[in-house]
């Protein structure tokens, strides 16, 4: 094997780790685009609510569901994206806290039934 050939494979190894890699932020509901430009607490914030909206939508409020969906959208707009305070990111949260203990306590009565 040549240098040519190992640089080559090199960069088909590096090609399809970084596939592989978009398309797991993607299903974790984030943005491959702003993935290194966002804070990390925005980050975390973004994948609460798009798995609270994903997996367990039924369960959410009304209010509850209309917040996570707005803040998505806000996430969405580069313009808007740099007005979001960290307090709205808590706030998408503590409603994902307070879906999981729901769901936990869903899972708890099947389970003791």
């Amino acid at each position: 094997m040549n240098k040519h050939t190992k640089q080559l494979d090199i960069q088909r190894k590096n090609d399809w780790d970084t596939q592989q890699t978009d398309r797991w932020i993607k299903s974790q509901g984030l943005s491959v685009e702003v993935f290194a430009k966002m804070d990390m607490i925005l980050l975390q914030a973004q994948q609460i609510a798009h798995n609270c909206l994903k997996h367990h939508g039924s369960l959410l409020t009304f209010g509850e569901a209309q917040v996570l969906n707005q803040f998505l959208q806000r996430l969405n707009k580069q313009a808007t994206r740099r007005t979001i305070k960290l307090a709205q990111a808590y706030k998408v949260m503590n409603i994902g806290k307070s879906l999981n203990r729901r769901v936990f306590k869903q899972y708890k009565q099947t389970q003791a039934k």
